[in-house]
């Protein structure tokens, strides 16, 4: 498209481009008897050899070139044809082949006819014979290497051989899968490519043997590390706790890393406070509590006891063990086998381990 102004005054046009093939060639072969002559589009022949014509175009100005092989053959010989078996490969996207049978054959007869008398057998493979050429077309879905077979058949002038063509397949596309799992911080180095995260990667490797790419997919699984409950441990000065069979005397924190089900760290945490028993203030005990769910007194509680190394039981008045605590007394909310238990005195022993010192008593739980 173009442009022209005239003074400020303006006008556009299209010019179109019609682009028609540059050449159009066409090759055959012809066979003569000696003594015959062939009329080549006004050229007389009668010699054996491979000839080309240049035909003008009168419709769009571009030549067509014809290409004749002609062949001479002495009358005096039986006519005969002679056949040899082809093989064809098909990989990767080479899955169409055309081949001119009169090229395969020795003949001695002017216009052989070939025919097409076993198709290939594979479902999606077919064959045809058009203008003495076999079109085999090969499926692309084929997984493994295999292979299939196209027979024709070759007539000349009443003497017939037969001939097969092998169509070895091999796999399009070779694609490997395959899993991997590792824990977080590791990394997995797929074929140059690190690994961190979980996902499906997937890679082209280019072959050196028949030139079919191999594909790799990779499935991989990344697992956290676990943690445990964390321990909370009180004791006094001298005494020692064992975690994770290890025994730890001194205040801290301290962990013990195993193996979880995925393979990877599982930790433990244990905080450890070592108290003097001497400065814990005294312990307060419940006289009497009300759990009816309104969150005012619906504990039994022991005031200041997380301050000492305990021991907790309670028990009813038929001296039935209810509930039994060591170091995590947190109150007793009228439960036993978590069904309530019904308005009455219960009855407590409580150790303090660190003082050695130990309390009996009771104390009344109310029901409204």
């Amino acid at each position: 498209q173009y442009e022209m102004d005239c003074s400020g005054t303006k006008d556009t046009a299209w010019v179109q481009i019609y682009i028609n093939q540059k050449t159009n060639t066409t090759s055959f072969t012809k066979t003569i008897y000696e003594g015959n002559e062939y009329d080549f589009n006004g050229q007389i022949l009668t010699e054996a050899d491979i000839y080309t014509q240049v035909l003008p175009s009168v419709i769009n100005g571009c030549d067509s070139t014809l290409v004749l092989n002609l062949k001479v053959i002495d009358p005096s010989i039986i006519e005969n044809v002679e056949l040899k078996n082809d093989t064809v490969r098909a990989n990767c996207n080479v899955l169409n082949f055309n081949i001119s049978l009169l090229d395969k054959a020795v003949y001695t007869c002017s216009s052989p006819v070939v025919t097409l008398l076993t198709p290939p057998t594979l479902t999606g493979n077919t064959a045809t014979i058009v203008n003495d050429v076999l079109s085999i077309l090969v499926a692309d879905d084929f997984g493994t290497i295999t292979r299939d077979s196209v027979q024709y058949e070759m007539d000349c002038s009443g003497t017939k051989d037969t001939a097969w063509v092998q169509i070895y397949i091999n796999q399009k596309t070779n694609t490997t899968s395959f899993v991997k799992t590792m824990c977080e911080d590791d990394e997995y180095n797929f074929k140059g490519q690190i690994i961190t995260k979980t996902d499906i990667y997937t890679q082209t490797l280019p072959s050196i043997i028949n030139g079919c790419d191999s594909i790799l997919i990779l499935d991989m699984t990344v697992f956290k590390h676990t943690f445990g409950v964390p321990e909370y441990v009180k004791m006094k000065e001298g005494e020692t706790y064992t975690f994770h069979g290890s025994n730890y005397a001194t205040a801290g924190v301290y962990y013990a890393a195993t193996t979880n089900a995925e393979g990877c760290n599982h930790i433990e945490t244990l905080y450890l406070e070592i108290i003097n028993a001497d400065s814990c203030p005294e312990i307060e005990i419940s006289i009497f509590f009300t759990p009816n769910n309104n969150s005012i007194n619906d504990k039994w509680l022991i005031e200041n006891i997380e301050c000492q190394s305990h021991h907790v039981e309670i028990y009813d008045r038929f001296g039935k063990l209810l509930r039994r605590w060591e170091n995590n007394f947190d109150g007793w909310d009228g439960l036993y086998q978590n069904i309530p238990v019904p308005t009455d005195d219960y009855w407590y022993i409580i150790n303090l381990n660190n003082l050695e010192k130990k309390y009996l008593g009771h104390f009344t739980l109310i029901r409204p």
